[in-house]
């Protein structure tokens, strides 16, 4: 679990041809737009830093990203990874990752 009042940096391994990532946080493993999607943003590393104060506790997340090449070419989604944010005070990783393949289509 993670602590909701601390910053929180969503990881992932490095794609060789990839120039940014588009990354998804959500309620909901189904990642649907206007419902439970908490944002769908763009990265150029490959990590995202969630801002103290955005995550509630007691609550469970999940997430996933793309990798987008220099020719605007898009693999499929990650794997959806999941996290939970537990009250302060607990264990806190402040680094959540993820690994997998990606290929471009």
């Amino acid at each position: 679990s993670v602590r909701p009042d601390r910053p929180l940096t969503l990881s992932w391994n490095i794609e060789p041809t990839s120039v940014s990532y588009r990354i998804q946080l959500s309620f909901d493993e189904q990642f649907i737009l206007g419902q439970d999607l908490i944002f769908d943003n763009t990265s150029y590393d490959a990590a995202y830093q969630i801002d103290a104060g955005i995550l509630s506790e007691k609550t469970k997340y999940y997430w996933r990203i793309l990798s987008i090449d220099n020719q605007g070419r898009m693999t499929m989604w990650s794997s959806i990874w999941n996290f939970t944010a537990a009250r302060t005070g607990q264990k806190d990783p402040s680094r959540q990752s993820g690994t997998s393949q990606h290929h471009f289509l």
